[in-house]
């Protein structure tokens, strides 16, 4: 059998996946935009969220530091679906390469 041309380095999903801060939005954002926006947050009497009293009220330095985040945020997602696009493909190599040894086989 052919080596495989597509080497597939799950050390790297992993890290990526389960450590790479970046990747971890919860912890890094969630205090800073729940602090921007729960204030003007109206909830009903059953706990949902009833309307959001806006504009809010935001000082120029938290509305530039959540456009901050969320550029990051998308910036980071980017890099992560760039990163499964060549992970796919390189599944695909792989698959392709199985059928055509397999075909070789018969």
């Amino acid at each position: 059998m052919k080596k495989c041309a597509a080497r597939i380095n799950y050390t790297l999903i992993e890290k990526i996946e389960e450590q790479y801060a970046a990747q971890q939005f919860f912890e890094r954002y969630a205090d800073r935009f729940n602090d921007a926006i729960a204030p003007p947050i109206v909830f009903d009497e059953k706990g949902g969220i009833a309307s959001i009293n806006l504009p809010l009220n935001l000082t120029k330095k938290e509305k530039n530091r959540l456009l901050l985040d969320l550029k990051a945020i998308e910036e980071d997602r980017r890099f992560t679906l760039k990163f499964y696009r060549i992970i796919a493909n390189k599944l695909s190599t792989t698959r392709d390469l199985i059928d055509q040894e397999l075909s070789l086989g018969r």
